[in-house]
């Protein structure tokens, strides 16, 4: 049980948080001391590229993981005032659904991604003020699904290690396919996994993401917040799971030969099939999620309004 000012537990959202900001400096580093031409669309280098490419990292996806980060924050802020920032929080995040504001096609910052960087860093600071609250809050024990949660991290891992090995600046091959030169369009002299950051580690770090923050669902009150997180974090695995097998797909069996058909990319919101596709499962796994919640109680009852 986890006393009424502690509720939510805070530990996954922290470790959340942790794991994008070391990929914030990873970013950073990895664009400031690699030429432009050993990564994919940007156009600056030394430490203005690498903080080009952070703030733009900062958009997409992190601003993303930001909404529901902002979603727990208020369950222990339940002051006006913190629900006009939240607002603004979340408004500003979504700022990067708007088209153009980040274009796979150039990289390279501009004034607009600045937006929804303030969002994510009005993110941190109800993430900050909830932890005044109440500390990090009692760990949740395990639960029956957290072996499912473990063995899909550990795919997603396994998966991952190329692009992990890429955004530090380094190529992981045997048995992937990593340094060998595989020509693209505009990119000639580019490897198979180029250096630098990758949609399908956005996908297995959102999917990831979704799976850590899902823990702290069922500790928030019955309420239009709980139902929303739960839908949103239940699109967000399907999105995640969606982006990381494309990229898998492209660089570990089309470059290799073993096929032709590239999967359709659901990297940017499209009216296609892939993406109803991303829909229909997310809304089917939030469908089942929130009808497992509704027979269940919160882990404690509401939380009192503790004093800032």
């Amino acid at each position: 049980m986890i006393a009424c000012g502690e509720r939510p537990s805070l530990r996954e959202p922290f470790a959340v948080a942790a794991i994008w900001a070391l990929t914030v400096l990873a970013t950073v580093v990895t664009y400031a001391r690699l030429p432009v031409s050993e990564l994919w669309n940007v156009s600056q280098s030394g430490i203005a590229g690498g903080f080009s490419r952070a703030l733009v990292h900062l958009n997409f996806p992190i601003a993303l993981v930001a909404v529901a980060l902002v979603l727990v924050a208020l369950e222990r802020l339940p002051e006006a005032r913190w629900r006009w920032i939240g607002g603004v929080a979340i408004a500003l995040s979504a700022v990067i659904a708007l088209p153009g504001v980040v274009r796979s096609d150039d990289l390279d910052a501009r004034w607009i991604n600045a937006v929804p960087a303030v969002g994510v860093g009005l993110a941190v600071v109800l993430l900050a003020a909830a932890y005044r609250r109440g500390g990090l809050g009692q760990a949740r024990g395990r639960v029956p699904i957290d072996p499912v949660r473990l063995m899909l991290g550990a795919v997603l891992l396994a998966v991952s290690l190329p692009w992990i090995g890429a955004l530090l600046g380094f190529y992981v091959n045997a048995p992937y396919l990593g340094s060998k030169i595989i020509p693209e369009a505009g990119h000639p002299d580019l490897a198979a996994v180029h250096h630098g950051l990758h949609h399908g580690l956005y996908g297995s770090l959102l999917a990831a993401t979704a799976l850590v923050l899902s823990r702290v669902v069922p500790q928030l009150r019955p309420s239009s917040r709980r139902s929303w997180l739960a839908g949103y974090l239940s699109v967000m695995v399907v999105y995640g799971l969606a982006n990381a097998a494309n990229d898998a797909w492209l660089e570990q069996v089309v470059k290799r030969g073993w096929a032709g058909a590239r999967m359709p990319s659901v990297t940017e919101p499209t009216l296609n099939g892939a993406w109803l596709g991303v829909l229909v499962l997310g809304g089917a796994l939030a469908a089942i999620v929130l009808y497992r919640l509704r027979g269940e109680r919160a882990d404690a009852p509401p939380p009192a309004r503790v004093p800032a």
